[in-house]
Formats: C-alpha cells, sequence, structure tokens
C-alpha cells in the first residue's frame, strides 16, 4: 500500500517538486550519532581485559607475514663453529712431523736473528726435532744410496776409460755407438703370394675334388676267431688252475629242510599270553557262527525281507546308452 507521506506529496506537490524532494540527502540520518562510538576510542572494555582467549583466537591474532629486523646483538661470528671433538683432538706423531719448517727455512732464519739468543734457543729446538723425525732418517738413507749410485757410476767410467786406453777401441766403440744410433726400420707385414686370381669356372674341377670325403685306409681287416701263437704255446700257472675251475656253492650253502625246526624254537618257554593265544576261540553252538551244511540255504528273514526304493533302483542294472 501507498503510505501516506507518497499521498500527501502526490495531492500537493507536482513530480519534478517531489523528485527535488527525494533527491536532498536525508541530514538526519547522515548527522544520527552510532550508539557503538566510544568517548575514548583507546579505551579497553573491563569484559575483555578479563577475557581468556582460545587457542584458535591465538592462531588468528598472530600476523601473516613477520618481518624480522635486523638485531647485531645477536649476529654470530663470522667464523663457522668448530666442533668440540676437533678441538679436542690430538694430532698424531706423523701431523706433528709433517707440520715442522723446512730446515733450510730454518737455518736461513737463523741466520737473520743471530743476535736474539731467545730466537735462536727456539730454533734450535725444531732443529733438534726435526733430526728425530723419520723424514729425516729417510733422507739420510736416500743420500747414502745416491753416493754408492754415484761411486758405482765412477768406477764403470774408470773401466771403460781403461778398456777405450788405444785408439784402436775408441774406433770400434764408436762404430757401435753409431749402429745403435741408427732408428729401427720397422719391416713391412709379410703377405703371402697367392698368385692370379681365378673364376669360379676355372676352378671347378679342383674344387669338385676338394668336395669329396678324404678316403683312410683302415689296414687289413683282422679275424675275431684268430688266436694269437703266443696265447697257443702258453702253459698257466698253478695259480691260473686254481682259479679257472668253478667254485661249488652247496658247499658254502648247504640245502635246508624247510619242515625242520630250529633248535631256539625247540628250547623257547611261551609266555601266558601266547599260551592264551594259542588256544580257540570259544563261540557259542548255533547255525550262524558253525560252518553250514547247505552253502546255498538263505535265511527266512532275508526271503520276508522288504526292499526299498533305493535298492530297488541299485538293482537295475546300469545302462551306457545304444551299445552297438
Amino acid at each position: 500500500m501507498v503510505s501516506k507521506r507518497v499521498k500527501y506529496a502526490l495531492a500537493h506537490l507536482s513530480r519534478r517538486q517531489h523528485m527535488a524532494m527525494l533527491a536532498r540527502p536525508a541530514w538526519r540520518r547522515l548527522n544520527k550519532t552510532d550508539i557503538h562510538y566510544i568517548a575514548d576510542p583507546y579505551s579497553v572494555h573491563r569484559s575483555a581485559l578479563k577475557c581468556h582467549p582460545s587457542k584458535r583466537l591465538r592462531i588468528m591474532s598472530q600476523p601473516r607475514v613477520v618481518n624480522k629486523k635486523f638485531d647485531p646483538t645477536k649476529l654470530g661470528s663470522s667464523y663457522p663453529k668448530i666442533h668440540p671433538k676437533t678441538l679436542n683432538a690430538k694430532p698424531s706423531k706423523r701431523i706433528v712431523e709433517m707440520s715442522l719448517p723446512k730446515k733450510r727455512m730454518l737455518l736461513i732464519t737463523r741466520k737473520q736473528f743471530s743476535e736474539n739468543k731467545t730466537v735462536v734457543r727456539n730454533i734450535d729446538s725444531i732443529l733438534k726435532a726435526i733430526t728425530k723425525t723419520r723424514y729425516f732418517k729417510y733422507r739420510i738413507l736416500c743420500l747414502a744410496a745416491e753416493q754408492r749410485m754415484m761411486a758405482k757410476a765412477a768406477k764403470l767410467r774408470k773401466r771403460l776409460h781403461k778398456a777405450l786406453s788405444k785408439p784402436e777401441d775408441w774406433a770400434k766403440h764408436k762404430q757401435t755407438l753409431e749402429r745403435i744410433a741408427v732408428p729401427k726400420v720397422v719391416p713391412e707385414p709379410w703377405t703371402p703370394d697367392r698368385g692370379e686370381k681365378k673364376s669360379i669356372e676355372e676352378m671347378k674341377d679342383r674344387l669338385d675334388i676338394l668336395a669329396q670325403p678324404v678316403v683312410k685306409d683302415s689296414g687289413a681287416k683282422l679275424n675275431p676267431f684268430s688266436v694269437k701263437p703266443g696265447a697257443l704255446k702258453y702253459q698257466a700257472s698253478e695259480r691260473i688252475k686254481e682259479i679257472a675251475v668253478r667254485k661249488i656253492t652247496k658247499d658254502a650253502y648247504p640245502p635246508k629242510d624247510p619242515t625242520a625246526v630250529s633248535p631256539a624254537a625247540i628250547r623257547a618257554v611261551p609266555t601266558p599270553r601266547i599260551l592264551i593265544l594259542a588256544k580257540p576261540a570259544a563261540r557259542p553252538p548255533g547255525r550262524e557262527t558253525d560252518l553250514k551244511e547247505d552253502a546255498f540255504s538263505v535265511v527266512p528273514r532275508a526271503l520276508k525281507a522288504k526292499c526299498t526304493a533305493r535298492t530297488k533302483i541299485l538293482a537295475k542294472p546300469k545302462s551306457y546308452g545304444n551299445s552297438t
């Protein structure tokens, strides 16, 4: 329904005046105070101070992104952290020996600081430690071996000088050196001379001969029934004659009497259980238990018996279809 305000406007105002009035802003609505406005905007309600936030509120209250500020106090050292085992490690004897400076550099430094007694004393202690290392001992051994090699080379040179004392020896030596100094000539690989190539038609006769199987002479055929002359003249020894006689097994294995009873069975004493089992079973007298006089007699109950349907089915002969 149309409100009274609209009816009043239609009755007293023109359409243009009514539209102009509606186009004006509602100042009363704009100037209306909000009930949620607080005199002190930074004051906190008493109930909010007493409130215990839940776990969900704590998570939601955290900012999404946190820009960490630079704190020089928390900045660590520029050097990486050294492991405690590395700090407590003890170097081996080999590492200690390898860490010593070279002897030559120590001698040069000793000359430069010859006036400073403390430096000279320290260098002398290091030189003493160098003389006790395994590498110093190895160096002495190497020098000794080198001196021995040089002495051997000197002896060889002396012998060579004595051997080449004459000019003829020197000429021969030069010829040998010239022969050795000539570069080695590698011989060319040997290739067999196969002659000129021939066509298959020309080699056909030769190929036919090679294609035939090889015939080998097996020699004269031997007679399988022939006897060697040495076997005919052979004289058998006593042992051969003894072995050639057939063995008689009757003496070794005499025949047994099937009706004979072993002596152990004759001397055996039966136990009470065997005596009970040896007696025949006592059965009550009657036609059923005793032997029948007529083997084809039928029991009267069997004549009066009535067979079941299942028995009749089983009594019929089994058919296997059209048998031809």
